[in-house]
């Protein structure tokens, strides 16, 4: 996550030397990559499709995801020298797996760096909730704040920025479920087990779940900085029993007590006042945090795929770099990024963060609501990149006498790519469906339409 290096590991062993990520280091870590926006929109999630299908769904989603963190950490064993996703795919499929896992990483990155931005934005319109602008407007304050953030060129301290980040996250929710338990279930609200609605709203719902539950580019950067990578297994399992577990809670309290008119955006929950404005700031370092290391990564790429300079030394970014043809006797290791210790100039760095800033605003107030951008996301991206591209490297790996798959597991693998490929088609047409209809009923692109209008 810091840099991409290989150290002085033993690549058949995995032993690392003493400095790195423990177990535990790394379960926190894994915690605060992965408990982030996603687990706000679950308990609407919930409410769209009922209890039964809910939590069936969101446990099975949740499964396939540790599956295929599971399978991405296998394919580390095998290849000890991969240390991202990109060097996964190269060594699974070559140039294709390498240029799959690249754009998508990427499309990936930008398009979160959005939803950080439309959050950035209504968390500051509700911490002055006195105040009365557009969401467009309150955007241009927040990527005014963030500018002089985001000309940061390295970042030393990653691992604790996100876990600073993860603590704001789980604060906001503790104060959500506090709101919650004061407010108490209202009278005539009702739940059900299968709610009854058009099929479309099913899909919805798997792929918010999906967005969720997904952040496998990130296992691979974790792996990379633990002290021991075979032990990253025991890391998964911890992490993933609590995440789980914040999941299905926050996820059952906000649709018992509010049934199905619980917001889209959970924080939404806690009324103006006090809590809601401390609340609200929580958010904002989340969000601010998240920002600017997805920034950092996403400028650092930019930078050296599109510097002729950069690009001669190097063929990737820090989440995205890969060799470009197969390592020969005698040749230095491809995969090693010769200038990543090479600080881009401060001049390319302003120019790339602001187009980076700009293309953002422009996506979060195109798709302006909150559950819609991550419906998106969560079908296009994050089924690929947490179920497809795993499962189709696993398979191209092990057909290359790689990893150990057995018939049965084959098969599982398969499933997985026809799942990726539904949720893709059907989510997004789904998404589309009710951004269309927020539109037509709250507001198009840029008007002045409300802050906090989620819930539909």
């Amino acid at each position: 996550m810091k840099d991409d290096r290989l150290g002085t590991k033993d690549q058949e062993s995995g032993v690392a030397p003493a400095v790195g990520l423990s177990v535990w280091q790394a379960n926190f870590l894994l915690i605060a990559a992965v408990v982030g926006l996603g687990i706000m929109a679950l308990p609407h999630s919930i409410a769209k499709i009922g209890w039964f299908p809910g939590i069936v769904i969101l446990g099975s989603v949740f499964y396939l995801n540790l599956y295929t963190g599971m399978l991405l950490w296998r394919l580390r064993m095998v290849y000890p020298s991969a240390l991202t996703y990109t060097h996964i795919g190269w060594h699974a499929m070559g140039q294709t797996g390498k240029r799959l896992a690249q754009v998508v990483t990427l499309i990936q990155l930008f398009m979160l760096e959005a939803t950080y931005l439309l959050v950035n934005a209504q968390s500051l319109a509700a911490v002055f909730y006195e105040v009365d602008l557009c969401k467009p407007t309150w955007g241009i304050f927040m990527s005014l704040l963030l500018l002089p953030f985001i000309q940061i060129r390295t970042l030393q301290n990653v691992s604790t920025l996100s876990v600073l980040s993860g603590v704001m996250v789980c604060l906001v929710l503790i104060l959500c479920l506090v709101e919650m338990a004061l407010h108490g279930r209202a009278p005539g609200v009702q739940t059900v087990w299968v709610e009854e609605d058009k099929p479309f709203v099913w899909f919805t719902a798997i792929s918010s779940m999906v967005f969720a539950c997904g952040s496998q580019f990130v296992y691979l950067e974790v792996m990379s900085e633990m002290q021991l990578v075979r032990e990253f297994p025991s890391s998964m399992k911890l992490a993933g029993s609590f995440i789980l577990f914040a999941y299905m809670s926050i996820s059952a309290a906000g649709y018992w007590t509010y049934g199905r008119s619980i917001s889209s955006y959970i924080v939404d929950v806690i009324p103006n006042g006090p809590l809601r404005r401390v609340a609200n700031v929580f958010m904002l370092i989340h969000t601010m945090v998240s920002y600017v290391l997805m920034s950092q990564v996403l400028c650092s790429t930019l930078i050296k795929l599109f510097n002729p300079i950069k690009r001669s030394l190097s063929d990737g970014g820090p989440m995205a770099t890969a060799a470009d043809g197969e390592e020969e006797e005698g040749e230095e290791n491809p995969i090693v990024d010769k200038a990543s210790n090479v600080p881009p100039s401060r001049e390319d760095w302003l120019i790339a963060s602001m187009v980076v800033m700009l293309a953002a605003y422009l996506v979060a107030n195109l798709i302006p609501f909150f559950e819609d951008l991550t419906i998106l996301i969560g079908a296009l991206i994050g089924g690929p990149i947490s179920l497809g591209l795993p499962a189709l490297f696993a398979l191209h790996s092990n057909s290359q006498g790689g990893l150990e798959s057995s018939p049965r597991e084959r098969r599982v693998l398969y499933c997985i790519l026809g799942f990726t490929l539904v949720v893709m088609v059907l989510g997004f047409a789904s998404g589309m469906d009710s951004l269309f209809h927020k539109w037509d009923t709250l507001g198009y692109p840029f008007e002045c339409h409300c802050v906090e209008c989620t819930t539909l």
